[in-house]
């Protein structure tokens, strides 16, 4: 059986109520190094082997965490921008 961190994180939070404020806390710490590396996997493969590693079921879900940087968007602007030709 496999058990995706996504749903880890999820069945951790659902959690909070029962043991408390500190516990929650923790769980945005793992939550946001999740986020992180799906980023990060997202700078390096394509999507569906992304989707694959995080155990996403939908390519949807794994879409949430592409980024675009400011240099992706400066250079978006500089490819097609009319008047830099």
């Amino acid at each position: 059986m496999v058990i995706s961190i996504l749903t880890l994180c999820f069945l951790w939070s659902s959690s909070f109520y029962s043991r408390g404020f500190s516990s929650f806390l923790q769980v945005l710490h793992f939550c946001q190094i999740f986020y992180s590396v799906i980023t990060e996997w997202l700078k390096e493969k394509d999507l569906r082997t992304v989707q694959y590693m995080a155990g996403h079921k939908y390519v949807s879900s794994t879409e949430r965490y592409q980024t675009t940087t400011l240099e992706d968007l400066k250079e978006a602007l500089n490819k097609h921008h009319p008047l830099n030709k």
